[in-house]
């Protein structure tokens, strides 16, 4: 079976999430890490984040600028979504998210 667009795109980002990035030009290292704190609702887009039950989540510096950005894989529609850091890492704050595209396909998670 040939692998397609959408299996190669999936298979790009499980390497990136184990490899990281290089560091972002002008930064020295890994990017910050986040400080999750108890009882404090993570935000996206100034509201509580919601993905509803059974998500995997993993944190990688996605666009290389040295915050840790937040991906989350979705069992309700099976989507890969990304939440780009505007913060940093004792007070982060994520984007509104956008769903990961393989060209014009959504990556699925497998579930949904």
């Amino acid at each position: 079976m040939r692998p397609t667009a959408t299996t190669l795109a999936a298979s790009a980002l499980a390497l990136l999430l184990v490899l990281g990035a290089p560091p972002a030009a002008g930064t020295e290292g890994p990017p910050e890490p986040i400080v999750l704190q108890a009882g404090k609702i993570l935000e996206v887009g100034g509201k509580s984040l919601s993905v509803g039950h059974t998500a995997s989540v993993e944190m990688a510096d996605w666009n290389n600028d040295g915050r840790m950005d937040l991906l989350i894989g979705t069992f309700s529609g099976g989507k890969v979504l990304l939440f780009l850091n505007t913060g940093g890492g004792a007070d982060p704050s994520f984007d509104e998210g956008t769903t990961l595209m393989a060209g014009d396909v959504a990556i699925k998670t497998g579930f949904g």
